[in-house]
């Protein structure tokens, strides 16, 4: 069922498309205003909105395609599962390799990212190890 879009909605879609058809021949944000009848912002916001809908639907998409993969992939672990767990080891190796490709779909095995630790005051440092020292009796006197 389509959405009624109302004349206003509908210009500023037609807009963003144009704006971004635009940005992507070379012209500059200023040159798609005039070409639009709009100032420069307004036509760097009509890019941004038509790129940000487009983005949106990519990741849309990218998630159908990663649902279908992974219904594939346990399509086929379930074919090999019984002769792997009879102990044969090509069906094994198979369910292996299945089970690796799932963890790299779904980032698994990704790297976590560790968060660097801000250095400490190497001054502050200094001197309170300086003021520790001075304090201590000197045990060669």
């Amino acid at each position: 069922m389509a959405t009624k879009l109302s004349p206003h909605l509908l210009k500023a879609r037609v807009d963003a498309q144009a704006a971004l058809s635009l940005r992507v021949g070379g012209l500059s944000w200023a040159q798609i205003g005039q070409r639009l009848g709009v100032c420069r912002q307004t036509a760097y916001r009509h890019g941004r909105r038509e790129l940000a809908a487009l983005n949106q639907a990519t990741r849309e998409e990218a998630a159908h395609l990663r649902d279908f993969e992974l219904q594939r992939l346990d399509q086929l672990q379930a074919a090999h599962w019984e002769k792997a767990l009879q102990g044969c080891a090509s069906a094994t190796d198979r369910i292996l390799a299945i089970m690796t490709r799932r963890a790299k779909l779904l980032g698994l095995d990704a790297v976590a990212k560790i968060e660097r630790a801000e250095p400490p005051d190497s001054e502050a440092l200094i001197a309170k190890l300086a003021a520790a020292l001075s304090e201590e009796s000197d045990p060669c006197t």
